[in-house]
């Protein structure tokens, strides 16, 4: 539908008005979420309504997940990135944040059956390591976790995994 002409008063309404239509914007759209509900729930009802009307939806499933980790609902986000997954099954992440939800929920087998299942459809990501040990960590394997931390880091690492590894260190003595 054109905006213009005599079907612009359609086009107004049906309009996005709070999801951004460029990938590039979409950062600025996540810390505005996390500072302003209202718009959170503009931008929730928008992505909703893009689930409810699209068969190509794997994206705003993606994003309505991110809006449920930050507001802590666990199962929700589980469901949404499930149903990204199967959308979008070349998507990087989200079998990785499937793997965080489980690790949130004190399930470290279920998570590492997704961080594998991350590396397996994509190859290595920066941070797999440092995930896998988490979930050493979360079973009690303390040097398992510390080898893990050390290749992460060897890898060039995501930045939180020296905090993990000097803990992890700090608790075996060391």
């Amino acid at each position: 539908v054109r905006r213009d002409g005599p079907f612009a008063r359609l086009a107004a309404e049906a309009a996005y008005t709070a999801v951004p239509a460029d990938a590039a914007s979409l950062p600025a759209m996540g810390a505005r979420l996390a500072a302003d509900r209202a718009f959170r729930r503009d931008v929730v009802r928008e992505l909703e309504r893009e689930v409810a009307g699209s068969p190509h939806h794997g994206r705003a499933l993606e994003l309505l997940a991110n809006v449920a980790l930050l507001e802590g609902r666990w199962d929700d986000a589980r469901r949404a990135l499930a149903g990204a997954v199967e959308r979008l099954p070349h998507r990087g992440g989200l079998r990785e944040k499937l793997g965080i939800v489980a690790l949130q929920r004190g399930r470290p087998r279920e998570a590492l059956r997704w961080f594998e299942a991350e590396r397996r459809a994509l190859g290595y990501r920066s941070g797999l390591d440092f995930r896998r040990g988490q979930v050493a960590q979360a079973e009690g394997d303390l040097r398992r976790a510390q080898a893990l931390y050390r290749r992460e880091l060897r890898r060039g690492g995501v930045p939180e995994v020296r905090d993990s590894l000097d803990a992890v260190t700090r608790r075996l003595g060391g």
